[in-house]
């Protein structure tokens, strides 16, 4: 196991969707298909993962969010609701990861003198939890102190 993701939930998760998806009964072309798309699930977030700014990540975890809605396509063509059901949280992590990363890239630099930028509706305590939290996407949210001294997501990203 890579050290960098052993921390990395949604890796873990997309690792386990593309376990499943293997014994799958399909069509020769769409089970080719299903397995190159899960797949790049995987390998896009390992690659995204090392990426050092937060726009550069949010990118490789959007392509991820889209390989796995080609995997749902696949397998609502074939009638696998049980099996789209059992991973839609994959799905909610990797949405959740390039929403938070995509608006984090958008928020401005703090300056050098120590003031806290105009930063439109988001406040500089926004602003300085995004900055905490988002070197890494190793550590669960809701593990991570400042996460819970704010109180959750719905504060900080709306």
């Amino acid at each position: 196991m890579i050290l960098a993701l052993k921390n990395f939930r949604t890796y873990h998760l997309a690792v386990e969707f593309y376990q499943a998806c293997k014994p799958l009964k399909l069509s020769p072309s769409l089970k080719d298909q299903l397995t190159r798309a899960s797949e790049s699930i995987v390998l896009t977030l390992a690659e995204g993962s090392a990426k050092p700014t937060a726009k550069d990540r949010a990118r490789f975890y959007s392509i991820a969010l889209g390989s796995f809605r080609e995997c749902q396509c696949i397998l609502s063509l074939n009638g696998q609701t049980e099996f789209l059901l059992r991973f839609d949280r994959l799905g909610g992590c990797l949405y959740k990861l390039a929403r938070a990363l995509r608006l984090a890239s958008q928020l401005p630099v703090p300056s050098s003198q120590g003031q806290a930028p105009a930063t439109g509706n988001r406040s500089a305590r926004n602003l300085k939890f995004t900055r905490h939290f988002l070197p890494g996407p190793f550590f669960p949210p809701e593990k991570h102190s400042v996460y819970r001294r704010l109180g959750g997501s719905r504060k900080i990203f709306r």
